[in-house]
């Protein structure tokens, strides 16, 4: 009989292990990256890493699948099917900045991995990319049926998203770095969300019929 005690200590070396993983591959990148840095930073001794994960790529390519897992586990989660469209695409949004505000350590991660190509993107992974899209998708299709939105990509929605709160978080040192002139106004987290969401919801929004009227 298994002992839940050993299997939630086994859980907590786990997590322990891709939160320092995701750290360092962050920092390095795959091929600078240390298996002895990780192990130290996790608090575990090579063997128990090698044991619960395997090699350095192995560890890679799982802390990449965790990262997309959890992006569509919340995405998920936090749906209402009740929802009108535009609220279920302003949680969608909100999941997106929640996550990258949450650990900026994803989104260097992320770039990191896409510049080379994805290639240790992992069929989980893939799948759960696909489950974000098919979201994405299914709340831009009920909106074009209800009339609210105009035939949009959905794919080209998630890059616009990633793209937004990717980048500002990876630019906060830069930006914070300098002193940039009044009119051109950086935005904290929150106003950065807010001012997305309206932008995203005029692009795609069907014009109504007072509208059409005015704009013939």
């Amino acid at each position: 009989m298994s002992n839940p005690g050993c299997k939630e200590k086994q859980g907590v070396t786990i997590d322990r292990i891709l939160v320092a993983a995701l750290e360092v591959f962050s920092e390095s990148g795959l091929e600078g990256a240390r298996i002895d840095e990780i192990a130290k930073r996790a608090g575990v001794n090579k063997a128990m890493l090698y044991y619960h994960i395997g090699g350095k790529e192995a560890l890679y390519s799982e802390v990449i699948h965790q990262i997309v897992h959890h992006a569509a586990e919340s995405i998920a989660k936090n749906i209402i099917e009740t929802a009108a469209p535009e609220e279920k695409l302003m949680t969608y949004i909100r999941n997106i900045a929640g996550i990258v505000k949450e650990n900026p350590k994803i989104p260097k991660l992320i770039l990191r991995e896409l510049i080379s190509g994805g290639k240790n993107y992992t069929e989980p992974a893939i799948q759960d990319i696909i489950r974000i899209l098919k979201i994405v998708s299914g709340i831009l299709q009920e909106g074009e049926k209800k009339g609210v939105f105009i035939e949009t990509i959905p794919v080209i929605i998630h890059m616009m998203t990633l793209g937004v709160f990717g980048f500002l978080s990876i630019s906060g040192p830069l930006r914070a770095r300098f002193a940039f002139p009044k009119e051109i106004k950086m935005p904290n987290s929150q106003v950065a969300v807010e001012e997305f969401e309206k932008l995203v919801l005029r692009s795609i929004q069907q014009e109504s019929t007072e509208q059409k009227l005015l704009n013939p």
